[in-house]
């Protein structure tokens, strides 16, 4: 028999210190009998851990003892930005599952920051069903790809060319084939935002397929987003397998603070498969500012 048993465990990781159980007292341990304590602790680090389980009774008597194990990464996350002229940003997320077993997926969110308005283009919008179903097995190994679009909450634009901007962070939530439950989330996630200046160009209406050495046209709308007018002249430079037919270095009507105008214009293919439609130039006739437009879109030519 002994008594005033004092039990502690702590964990050790290469960052830092937990104590997990400090000061479990017992005034009297008869034979045979036992001291119980269950740890509960949310592994929230990769690499060694190291369980350090001390126990005290009696006079001062101790002894310790040492459980090392290998803390490995469950899921590989990778991120990609696009950011659309209309200023939303879109996020690809890839999770990989990279456990020794198929894993089933509980939950995949984006807790967007206090910039951005999050929309979730993983459901279907009639029954907000997942796209991938009820049940989101992730097999070993695998990939799964899944897309937010971000809209903004106020103006991103300011004098600053370039500006870094919290997005938020990715919370992730599964259970493993035996119903073990992890938990992951994301460091703060961030993107670029470049200040495109007083003009902006966004597409409005382009055919999906064209033919050959037919003339098509597309129309596009052009924005004034600063607090001046502004008269534009549009210049088109030479693309491959595309020849524009307008006139290059046209005065456009003047556009007024925050409004937009219209400009509808046509090309002639002379190369069959996707072609990207590149090449605009805008200049402000005022400042001679310069705004540069590629990878506008692609339209696919038929022979």
């Amino acid at each position: 028999m002994i008594s005033d048993v004092n039990l502690k465990a702590e964990l050790q990781t290469s960052s830092q210190k937990l104590f997990l159980i400090d000061n479990r007292n017992k005034d009297l341990l008869k034979p045979k009998e036992t001291l119980d304590e269950v740890i509960h602790h949310e592994v929230k680090e990769i690499g060694t851990h190291i369980l350090i389980c001390e126990v005290m009774y009696s006079t001062g008597v101790s002894f310790r003892k040492f459980f090392k194990f290998q803390v490995l990464k469950p899921l590989d996350v990778k991120t990609k930005f696009y950011t659309a002229e209309s200023d939303d940003v879109y996020l690809e997320a890839q999770i990989q599952n990279i456990t020794a077993g198929p894993i089933c997926l509980e939950k995949v969110s984006l807790e967007s920051s206090d910039y951005f308005k999050v929309s979730d283009l993983n459901t279907f919008k009639e029954d907000s069903c997942s796209v991938f179903g009820n049940i989101n097995i992730l097999d070993k190994d695998a990939t799964r790809q899944y897309l937010y679009c971000l809209s903004p909450q106020q103006d991103l634009n300011s004098r600053s060319i370039v500006k870094t901007l919290n997005v938020g962070i990715l919370d992730i939530i599964w259970r493993s084939n035996l119903g073990e439950k992890g938990h992951l989330q994301t460091s703060t996630l961030q993107t670029i935002h470049v200040d495109r200046g007083d003009i902006r160009l966004s597409l409005l209406e382009l055919p999906n397929i064209v033919f050959l050495e037919n003339p098509f046209h597309f129309k596009c709308k052009i924005s004034n987003i600063s607090d001046q007018e502004i008269e534009i002249c549009i210049n088109l430079e030479e693309m491959k397998n595309l020849v524009w037919c307008d006139i290059s270095g046209k005065i456009l009507q003047k556009i007024f603070p925050s409004e937009h105008i219209e400009v509808q214009l046509h090309l002639v293919p002379l190369g069959v498969g996707l072609q990207e439609i590149s090449g605009i130039r805008l200049k402000d006739v005022t400042t001679q500012q310069c705004y540069e437009f590629d990878n506008i879109a692609e339209v696919f030519v038929l022979q």
